[in-house]
Formats: structure tokens, C-alpha cells, sequence
């Protein structure tokens, strides 16, 4: 099953989190594949945050997260639902660059997570106690802005 996030007269418009703000589907997921456009802002902060709530229930979830850090290098991580550290890729230089367009695809079955980039693979790990199922969203912190398009989700069996 693919379900788009927006249909109708909301399609073609990119949906805007602002530093700071968390959005997620209203919706419970098992496992599932992601796949978005991620727009950047013209500027990229050092220690700029984007996470990806996985399957988050009153419990708390797995976040996926990537930094930008002050040296100029970036990661992409994994975190279990007490925020300690899984699985990280530290890359050379910031991963997202500014006012660039990105495929972006996440694909979690069971407790394993995958993420690659434009085909890419970032990062891939498990967390053994991840939340079997919950809701998907996203969190930005010191990015002005970042803008999601094209959010589609496929139900694994």
C-alpha cells in the first residue's frame, strides 16, 4: 500500500518545519518505507539537526538523526528510544548542502533501518528494542526551515 502524505488541493505545495517544530502523520506504521524530498535552506547552521521519528508511541521511538557539526564534517546516526547512540556515519564534509534538493529514502522493517540519499546509503543499523509500531514524523533544530515534498509511505509486508 503507497499513501501520499497531501492529495488535492494541497499537492505541488512543500510542507515547511521551522526550526524548532515537529511534525508527524497522524497515522501508525509497522514496517514501512519512506521516501521525501527534502529541500535546504540557503543557509546550513553548524550543529543543525534533523531527526526522524520511527514509529514513535507513548513510549518514545528510534530517531534517526543527522547533524552538521562546526568542524565542517556531518553524521548520520541512529538512536534507540533512551537517545543513546546505535549506529553513526561520520562524513567528510555536511551531507546536505545549502538550497539543494534531495531524494531522501528511509526504510524501516521490523528493527532495521536503512537510509540512503539520492541512492546513496548514509546509514543502516538496528535497534533491538524498537517500537513495533507507531507514528512518523520529522523534528529540525538551528536549520531556518527545511521544506518536504513528494512524502510517500509503503507499507513492507
Amino acid at each position: 500500500m503507497r499513501q501520499t502524505l497531501r492529495t488535492g488541493a494541497t499537492a505541488g505545495r512543500r510542507y515547511k518545519l521551522l526550526n524548532g517544530a515537529t511534525g508527524l502523520l497522524d497515522r501508525s506504521f509497522t514496517s514501512y518505507q519512506l521516501e521525501f524530498k527534502l529541500k535546504t535552506p540557503p543557509v546550513i547552521p553548524d550543529n543543525g539537526i534533523l531527526y526522524i521519528f520511527d514509529r514513535q508511541d507513548s513510549s518514545g521511538s528510534t530517531r534517526i538523526g543527522y547533524r552538521t557539526r562546526a568542524d565542517g564534517t556531518s553524521a548520520w546516526m541512529l538512536y534507540d528510544t533512551a537517545w543513546q547512540k546505535l549506529t553513526e556515519t561520520v562524513l567528510p564534509g555536511h551531507d546536505l548542502l545549502p538550497d539543494t534538493e534531495y531524494d531522501v529514502k528511509v526504510t524501516a522493517r521490523d528493527g532495521d533501518i536503512a537510509v540512503s540519499v539520492d541512492g546513496s546509503p548514509r546509514l543502516s543499523g538496528s535497534d533491538p528494542g524498537h517500537r513495533p509500531s507507531g507514528k512518523v514524523g520529522f523534528y529540525t533544530s538551528g536549520f531556518a526551515y527545511m521544506l518536504f515534498d513528494d512524502i510517500i509511505f509503503s507499507v513492507l509486508p
